[in-house]
């Protein structure tokens, strides 16, 4: 079915853009503190928390990609994980809003990180809507 296939896309696109932060993972401290300045936010903390912080977030988005790869294999079997994920993904993202807010992140990145979480969230459920419709 048509629905089941631009699900099965959209979660394979964004589980391989989930994926990608495995990079960040195993990148070089040197790489993420010129990421960091490059992007505007600063130079990286020297610290083992913060280190540790942003390896664990790039390694739990990676796991959260490879989630979203094995969803998409079956759709109708995974339904209730894949609302779950959708679900999660949305009260995420306006988390996200709000942590970046809060903390004084550029307003580039308030404008776009937790905004576009929610937009992937809800696209996930507008697209299984589109499923149950066709049944």
């Amino acid at each position: 079915m048509a629905g089941e296939r631009d699900l099965r896309i959209f979660l394979r696109v964004s589980g391989t853009i989930s994926l990608l932060a495995i990079f960040a993972v195993f990148m070089p401290r040197s790489m993420m503190d010129a990421a960091a300045r490059l992007l505007g936010l600063g130079s990286m903390p020297a610290t083992p928390i913060f280190e540790y912080l942003a390896r664990s977030e790039s390694a739990l988005y990676a796991i959260m990609g490879a989630m979203l790869w094995v969803l998409s294999f079956d759709i109708r079997r995974f339904r209730p994980l894949i609302v779950a994920y959708a679900c999660f993904y949305l009260l995420f993202g306006v988390t996200m809003f709000g942590i970046d807010w809060r903390i004084g992140l550029p307003t580039w990145w308030i404008a776009i990180e937790g905004p576009i979480v929610v937009i992937l969230g809800t696209a996930t459920l507008v697209l299984l809507r589109r499923i149950d419709s066709t049944r």
